[in-house]
């Protein structure tokens, strides 16, 4: 029985760790290739935007661009307009476009370039596009290409993509995936953008957050699909190993409450013994990111995994106490009957 019982809670681990290393895979896939940008957001000072025309006039793109030239910065800012103006310094935003569908061969929206990236909706494109041009009396640029919008993360799922430096309106947001001189570009906004208040967002996710992502965000999954079925895989098997481990307990429980040990002791005893298989997975998957190649991971992003990773096995204990003590209220109650008719007997 105990050998079983080691057994059991030793795959529990194992398979608690795995799911973690899935779950690593599936973050670094989407949020860690430039993904999520750190985002300045224009607000008014009383709660209410109000675009004044004077100011968008005074809108300085070239600034900008020379700001994420000299950073080597994607910059993507959102205006008044469905698309979102790009200067894609750092090459970050062109790998996105790629993994979307768009065409290898086309430029970056970078210097020199003229043109514009629109997604793949045919009615979107027979709408704006004569010709081979976007929107002929307004913007008239070329189209590089065209991408799935669905396949972009959240921040870059527009209708199209154009150069930064055709932007002449006001900015709403400013995204950006620069790991340096991101304090002399809030200053560079304030000047831009004098009456209002500029709110910075560090563009880290909560446990929470990146969860519900995980579970509703298609992006996010079709990301590591195989990597996404393999971790639903894992948590399926640790539920049987962990109803297995019930199993195992039945009967001796069952005497066990006859000569008096309460369901609350047993729940108890369970707790410590699925607790001590989550911390062990815990510590041996922190441990595999700090000595394995997932060092370019910042600390907090690994705290944030592990929390994931927590909470996952937390629901899934959860789950499995609920299913294993129904088991054990049922043959309890069992045993309770066959005692009753032995006494009726007697």
């Amino acid at each position: 029985m105990k050998r079983k019982t080691v057994m059991i809670l030793l795959i529990s681990c194992l398979l608690l760790f795995a799911i973690g290393i899935g779950i690593e895979d599936i973050y670094c896939a989407y949020f860690h290739a430039g993904s999520t940008f750190k985002m300045f957001e224009v607000g008014a000072i009383g709660g209410v935007l109000i675009i004044d025309p004077a100011e968008e006039s005074n809108f300085d793109a070239k600034a900008l661009v020379d700001w994420a030239k000299e950073n080597r910065a994607a910059l993507l800012v959102v205006g008044d307009s469905p698309g979102l103006a790009v200067y894609d310094g750092s090459g970050e935003v062109k790998a996105l476009l790629e993994q979307a569908g768009a065409d290898k061969n086309a430029p970056p929206l970078n210097d020199g370039v003229s043109g514009v990236y629109i997604t793949d909706d045919a009615a979107y494109g027979s709408a704006y596009v004569k010709n081979g041009v976007f929107l002929p009396d307004a913007l008239a640029l070329p189209v590089l290409g065209y991408y799935d919008a669905s396949r972009l993360p959240q921040d870059l799922r527009r209708p199209f993509l154009y150069p930064l430096s055709a932007m002449n309106g006001k900015g709403m947001f400013y995204l950006t995936d620069a790991k340096n001189g991101t304090e002399t570009l809030l200053p560079l906004i304030q000047k831009l953008h004098p009456d209002s208040e500029i709110t910075e967002h560090s563009g880290e996710l909560g446990v929470l957050q990146f969860l519900s992502l995980l579970l509703h965000d298609p992006v996010v999954t079709r990301s590591r699909t195989t990597t996404f079925v393999t971790v639903v895989a894992l948590s399926l098997s640790y539920l049987f190993s962990g109803c297995m481990l019930f199993r195992e307990y039945r009967r001796e429980l069952t005497i066990r409450h006859l000569f008096g040990m309460s369901l609350g002791r047993m729940r108890l005893s369970f707790a410590l013994i699925f607790g001590s298989a989550i911390a062990v997975s815990l510590l041996l998957f922190f441990g595999s990111m700090q000595m394995m190649g997932f060092s370019d991971l910042a600390l907090s992003e690994k705290r944030l995994l592990v929390g994931v990773l927590f909470l996952v096995g937390a629901a899934e204990t959860g789950i499995v106490n609920a299913i294993g003590f129904i088991g054990i209220k049922q043959a309890i109650g069992g045993g309770m009957r066959y005692e009753n008719d032995r006494s009726g007997i007697s």
